[in-house]
């Protein structure tokens, strides 16, 4: 069985009592997870303090639930898929995460390593609820969100290894993800006054898909890949490192603040990540079809440079943006 078939939030396997107690769950749930990404902002030999703990209202809230109910919850298997609440836990650790700061790797590995961490969490809670009452029940909780813990420190142990620019005790600068407007993001990317042909790719479309949906309103065949976007039409959840890019596929790649800012960041601190996003890059210029445009911002020159003339053209300006956009042409 999928780890993901424990748990559902489709509306048909929610009846009462158990949907207000789910609401009431995943908000206890919310809150504790927001105390663990500011964690994040704080250097690790203070991870200890007080300031850190547990809320005990997370405690005395879950404790106080219908516990018929939330075990109901947790062992209903009729539906499985995107809306799992180990999956709603997963995405919004990693949104939160990623509101932190978004240069951080968080790949298929660590992936599962946080859905197992949920999993794990939320079958304790369930063995609690069910094994213990009254004072010991919440004596149970206590121990099972201690644990919770302790395996969450060790996650963010792992995500800060990915900045490894980061000293040993430094704080986690905030580098914030951002979405904006898609009049903003094509001026940006040189493409305000361009009627776009389609298929076009966004990569890092953001979490709305806001200009794939712009581009589909202006009848342009779009397509977006975020690692946070809601999967849904034209909107594809993923890794843009883990896309199957097909050699002439697109008329025009687009990334706004988002690849290119990635690449750069990875090239500035020469971390292990550099290699992989120069075989994305070759990826995605081959997957244009001839005469297709790949258009993004920041500008990427320390690899420009490397293109062959006989076979790209590329296009460099400046913008507001201090670091310019660039359009490379394939031309065969």
């Amino acid at each position: 069985m999928h780890l993901l078939q424990e748990y559902t939030l489709t509306p048909d396997a929610l009846v009462p009592p158990t949907s207000h107690v789910l609401l009431e769950l995943l908000e206890l749930l919310d809150l504790q997870m927001q105390r663990h990404a500011w964690l994040l902002s704080v250097p690790p030999s203070r991870q200890h303090l007080p300031a850190q703990a547990l809320s005990p209202n997370l405690l005395d809230h879950l404790a106080a639930l219908d516990y018929r109910s939330v075990v109901a919850l947790l062992n209903d298997r009729r539906t499985s898929g995107p809306f799992g609440l180990v999956m709603w836990l997963t995405r919004t650790f990693k949104r939160q995460l990623f509101d932190v700061n978004q240069f951080m790797t968080f790949d298929a590995v660590l992936e599962r390593a946080v859905i197992r961490t949920y999993d794990r969490c939320l079958r304790d809670v369930r063995e609690a609820l069910v094994a213990h009452v009254g004072e010991a029940r919440r004596d149970a909780l206590l121990s099972v969100t201690r644990a919770h813990q302790r395996r969450g420190l060790r996650l963010l142990a792992r995500l800060r290894s990915t900045l490894p620019q980061l000293r040993k005790d430094d704080a986690l600068p905030t580098v914030v993800c951002a979405q904006y407007a898609p009049e903003l993001q094509l001026m940006m990317l040189g493409l305000d006054g361009v009627r776009l042909r389609g298929p076009v790719l966004d990569v890092g479309c953001g979490q709305d898909g806001r200009l794939v949906r712009h581009l589909h309103e202006q009848d342009v065949q779009a397509f977006g890949v975020d690692r946070l976007v809601q999967p849904g039409d034209r909107l594809f959840e993923g890794d843009w490192h883990d896309l199957a890019f097909e050699s002439g596929t697109w008329s025009f790649v687009v990334s706004h603040m988002a690849f290119s800012n990635h690449f750069r960041h990875h090239h500035r601190h020469v971390t292990p990540e550099t290699r992989r996003y120069a075989g994305t890059y070759r990826r995605l210029l081959r997957s244009l079809q001839p005469g297709g445009i790949f258009a993004y911002t920041p500008s990427l020159p320390f690899v420009e440079a490397l293109l062959a003339e006989d076979e790209y053209v590329v296009t460099t300006l400046p913008n507001a943006d201090p670091f310019g956009f660039t359009h490379v042409t394939r031309l065969r």
